[in-house]
C-alpha cells in the first residue's frame, strides 16, 4: 500500500524528464524504440500463446516513420 504513492510519482516523472533533458532526434530515437517495442511485444503475445501470424502487425510497422519530420 505504501509503494502505490510512489509509482503515482515516479511514473509520470520518468515521462517528462527525457523530453526536457533530451534533444529532439534523441527524443525520435526512444519514441521509435518505445514504438517498436510494443509492436514487438504484441506480435510475441500473439505468435506465443495463439500461434499465429499477424498482417497488422506489418502494417504497423510500415506506417511508423523511418526518419523525423522536424
Amino acid at each position: 500500500m505504501r509503494r502505490s504513492w510512489l509509482i503515482w510519482i515516479l511514473v509520470p516523472l520518468l515521462a517528462i524528464v527525457p523530453a526536457l533533458t533530451f534533444s529532439g532526434y534523441h527524443l525520435f530515437q526512444l519514441t521509435m524504440v518505445v514504438v517498436y517495442g510494443v509492436a514487438i511485444l504484441g506480435m510475441a503475445i500473439l505468435v506465443g500463446f495463439n500461434g499465429q501470424i499477424s498482417l497488422g502487425h506489418g502494417a504497423f510497422y510500415a506506417l511508423a516513420p523511418t526518419r523525423p519530420r522536424f
